[in-house]
């Protein structure tokens, strides 16, 4: 049975854990792999909704997310970025995701970063 580390449960963990910035690769992994329900109930119909009309197809945890939080952005946002806006901001949460996956890879073989 996994239980928190007991570090984990200390004053200073949990009030460091409302800025901790999520897992994008985790995050995108699994979007990936989510029904079209999925999708919509976990970033929401509109935002859903704004990005595949601005892209011209169904977006991806990259197209929605912000590279400097892992949060996802506001429709808002979604619908007043340029595609060179876009296209940048997007290629940063790939680098995100693809270090995340590389990291967790060296963990996994060697026990640490």
């Amino acid at each position: 049975v996994l239980r928190p580390l007991p570090a984990m449960q200390t004053p200073e963990y949990e009030a460091a854990a409302a800025s901790l910035a999520p897992d994008v690769a985790h995050f995108a992994d699994w979007f990936a792999t989510a029904t079209g329900p999925q999708r919509r109930k976990a970033a929401g119909a509109k935002r859903i909704d704004v990005a595949g009309r601005a892209l011209g197809r169904e977006p991806t945890w990259a197209d929605l997310a912000d590279p400097d939080t892992g949060q996802l952005l506001s429709v808002d946002r979604l619908r007043d970025e340029s595609v060179d806006d876009r296209a940048v901001r997007r290629a940063k949460v790939q680098a995100a995701i693809s270090m995340n996956r590389a990291l967790v890879r060296r963990v996994a073989m060697f026990g640490s970063v």
